[in-house]
């Protein structure tokens, strides 16, 4: 057998051994979208502070006014996740928040939330442990990657939402999308 042949040989039964491990991984990732969440992070805890407040304190404040107003809801999350940085839960609902603020088309904040959104929903998917929490990040994450226009890594992670805590929302999204 020529060499060229073996490598071919090497490298087809490396690729087909390297994809149920990706499968099994049950992962989503993505450099870029790493990074932001990284950024994102630690903007959090260098500008945002809790002001004596428990973050349990502040995210129950949040949802308390989230559907009236999406901003203060997300300041208060901010807070919060600045305060524990290992909630995953405080970090999707994060993204969700920021997701649900109405921008003006004129104003640079409409591309920085989504960008923003996507690092919290990264985080949230990071830490979650449970199947249905991380379908959940996975959700929002595909919602704030949508919004910037990431079509592939919004369905990847619609699709992994779907595969890893099956639910309406995320199909729908998953289907539209695709």
């Amino acid at each position: 057998m020529s060499t060229l042949a073996r490598l071919a040989l090497y490298s087809l039964f490396a690729l087909s051994a390297a994809v149920p491990a990706l499968s099994a991984g049950k992962g989503f990732s993505h450099s870029g979208v790493a990074a932001d969440a990284k950024r994102y992070e630690t903007f959090l805890k260098s500008s945002w502070k809790a002001d004596g407040k428990t973050p349990a304190g502040l995210k129950a404040e949040a949802e308390k006014i989230f559907a009236s107003d999406p901003r203060a809801a997300s300041r208060l999350l901010a807070n919060a996740v600045a305060a524990d940085s290992t909630d995953s839960i405080a970090w999707t609902r994060l993204a969700e928040t920021l997701l649900a603020i109405k921008v003006d088309a004129e104003k640079p904040e409409r591309y920085d939330l989504p960008v923003h959104a996507s690092g919290a929903a990264y985080r949230g998917f990071e830490l979650a442990k449970e199947p249905a929490t991380k379908a959940k990040a996975l959700l929002v994450l595909g919602q704030a990657l949508e919004r910037r226009s990431y079509w592939r890594p919004a369905i990847d992670a619609l699709r992994l939402s779907i595969d890893t805590a099956d639910n309406q929302v995320a199909r729908e999204a998953y289907d539209k999308l695709r």
